[in-house]
């Protein structure tokens, strides 16, 4: 059943599913027919902040390409404030012109009346509505979606208090129009019970397209670590609490360097304090701590920073969300999965993805503030979910192999050089 009501039209192409192709859109600076005043002398600040963020969310469930540019007429969705109808009632407003099903230009207008201010941290009128809600709402109507009232929605018609993000009818009216987020290339590798490595490359539908067999057998893959911040991860093996620090060049392995010492089970490693050498990750089994440890170049450990809680199973180590540090995702035992961001190793914050997912194997980093999930299901079905730091923006089903993924994909890359 239909979840969504389309308008009729939508930008690009007007089949359905198909991308948007560049939307270029932009804070008004001059009235646009008598309707507009000057944006820029009203809304600045958590406005623009919160109409970004809005533009970015609905980019990032769909194949759309929003670009903010200096204010033109020719530009294709423009937005500004007007008086519209005084305190309550109408906050915003959308209108749009077209031809054929394809969308040529859209005007968003916000309602200067409503007494927007700041409760904690968000924008709200007088009247107690989302001013990044109707944002929401308003940019769902200039990508060609109307009206749905059956059930909950930010395209609800009258706005819902109760919804504050994107609800899976909206999404999946956007995706009708524009269709899914293209995967991404992956490369990672699968361990044999022998301990053989097999290193594996995905293009981005999910075809595997070239993989290498070693002979020689390894520790167990625990993680991946860009240990010398060369652009060159290695691979992190483990046996009975010793580390093995492991590099390869064209699938042969060309090092290898020895940890002192025996550790907690290691999850990966990353840039945490800004030191030139990335740290290595561990987790206690049983208390759940997490204990950052440095080494030098001859495999000495050099530094050690615990943590004082305990959090849910380390999964994988990625800069999840382009601040260029290393942050953590772990996973309960329920499958929901938990993005934990460190300060100089202090603890600061978390994001809980909605949903519940199978066992996480391998965190990728995107290098453009998102990042690639894999996880393996029991019956050994793989899926790359690929999200935006905070939200799943798309699912892709990978080929299945018969080969257990391990922690590798950052490493991967170079194996092929």
């Amino acid at each position: 059943m239909v979840d969504y009501v389309l308008e009729g039209f939508k930008w690009g192409s007007s089949a359905l599913g198909t991308p948007s192709g560049e939307i270029d859109w932009s804070f008004a600076t001059a009235n646009l027919t008598g309707q507009f005043i000057q944006f820029d002398s009203f809304l600045t600040g958590m406005f623009q902040t919160e109409i970004r963020e809005a533009f970015d969310r609905w980019e990032s469930v769909a194949n759309i390409d929003f670009h903010e540019v200096a204010d033109a007429a020719s530009n294709q969705i423009r937005l500004g404030l007007s008086h519209i109808d005084g305190l309550n009632n109408v906050v915003g407003e959308e209108q749009n012109s077209y031809s054929g099903g394809t969308e040529l230009a859209a005007d968003i207008t916000f309602d200067m009346d409503e007494g927007w201010h700041l409760v904690n941290g968000q924008l709200v009128s007088n009247g107690g509505v989302s001013f990044y809600v109707v944002a929401l709402h308003e940019i769902g109507h200039s990508l060609g979606l109307d009206h749905y009232n059956v059930s909950p929605a930010i395209m609800n018609a009258v706005l819902n208090p109760a919804v504050t993000d994107l609800t899976q009818s909206d999404i999946d009216g956007v995706r009708a129009l524009y269709g899914v987020l293209p995967g991404v290339a992956v490369s990672t590798a699968g361990q044999l019970a022998d301990g053989r490595l097999d290193f594996l490359q995905y293009d981005t539908s999910g075809h595997l397209t070239s993989t290498f067999l070693t002979q020689q057998s390894f520790w167990k893959v625990v993680g991946n670590i860009d240990f010398a911040s060369n652009g060159k991860p290695g691979l992190i093996t483990q046996s009975n609490g010793q580390i093995d620090l492991l590099n390869f060049s064209g699938g042969q392995l060309s090092s290898s360097l020895l940890m002192t010492g025996t550790y907690w089970d290691v999850k990966g490693g990353g840039l945490f304090s800004g030191a030139s050498k990335a740290e290595f990750v561990t987790q206690s089994a049983t208390s759940g701590q997490i204990d950052f440890l440095g080494f030098n170049d001859a495999g000495k450990l050099t530094s050690s920073a615990l943590t004082s809680q305990g959090f849910w199973k380390v999964v994988g180590v990625a800069d999840v969300n382009g601040d260029g540090h290393a942050d953590i995702v772990t996973q309960s035992s329920t499958g929901a999965i938990d993005l934990l961001f460190f300060d100089n190793f202090k603890f600061v914050a978390s994001s809980l993805l909605s949903g519940s997912y199978d066992p996480v194997v391998d965190v990728t980093d995107l290098k453009n503030g998102a990042a690639a999930i894999l996880t393996e299901s029991a019956s050994g079905i793989e899926t790359e979910l690929v999200f935006d730091g905070s939200h799943i923006t798309s699912t892709h089903l990978l080929d299945a192999t018969g080969l257990a993924l391990v922690h590798a994909a950052g490493a991967a890359g170079h194996f092929f050089t």
